[in-house]
């Protein structure tokens, strides 16, 4: 498919769609001398020449321009998720926890049996 007989390829980008409005040279024109046919991999490849990145096709058109010379291509835009920033982490020193019980100190006191 050779751009010349585009005769109108506008772009239209909202939030969340990109929205494609593609206009052919009708047949029946003198200067045009073949039949040209339009569809969604003729858009995208356009789409990828100019550099604008999309996800997926939502609404679609196949032109002819024997038939239809003009028709509207609707791409959803990539959702890109939002760089989240790294949670402060604390690095606490682990304490080591004793399993035993910890020996009190004891007096212990002779008394002596008289007997």
């Amino acid at each position: 498919m050779t751009n010349k007989w585009i005769t109108r390829f506008d772009i239209e980008q909202d939030k969340d769609t990109i929205t494609v409005y593609v206009g052919l040279m009708d047949y029946f024109d003198y200067r045009c001398k073949e039949k040209v046919r339009m569809e969604t991999s003729d858009v995208v490849s356009i789409l990828n020449e100019k550099k604008i990145k999309f996800d997926k096709c939502i609404q679609s058109a196949s032109l002819q321009n024997k038939k239809k010379t003009s028709g509207v291509w609707v791409f959803s835009k990539i959702k890109t998720k939002p760089i989240s920033q790294p949670k402060n982490k604390r690095n606490y020193k682990k304490s080591q926890k004793n399993l035993d019980n910890i020996p009190k100190d004891v007096i212990i006191k002779e008394t002596l049996n008289e007997e």
